[in-house]
């Protein structure tokens, strides 16, 4: 599920933008749909620690691979845990307002 954003044998493309961006934007629905609106500080907290976790768990499965060398690099690190709880966060934002006009 964590694919580098970016890595010299795979560069950043419009599909993996994509991909990212509707995924995650399903998780903010599924939270959006289980906590209701105003919940946003929770949602910015749930997804930095399910990111943190992920990111240690696919550490730590492929421990010794050449792939962690260029996938597990600051700026990659420091991406996922800036943009993906910002990104969740805003998208939860937008359709949880929606769910609260109704």
């Amino acid at each position: 599920m964590f694919a580098a954003i970016r890595s010299a044998p795979f560069p950043l493309d419009f599909q993996k933008v994509y991909v990212l961006v509707a995924s995650y934007s399903a998780i903010a629905l599924a939270f959006a749909g289980i906590w209701g609106p105003d919940r946003e500080r929770m949602v910015y907290i749930a997804m930095f620690v399910l990111t943190v976790t992920g990111m240690i768990c696919r550490y730590l499965l492929e421990f010794g691979e050449v792939s962690n060398t260029y996938n597990f690099t600051l700026f990659n690190i420091v991406s996922y845990l800036v943009i993906i709880p910002i990104e969740t966060t805003f998208a939860y934002r937008l359709m949880a307002g929606g769910l609260k006009r109704r």
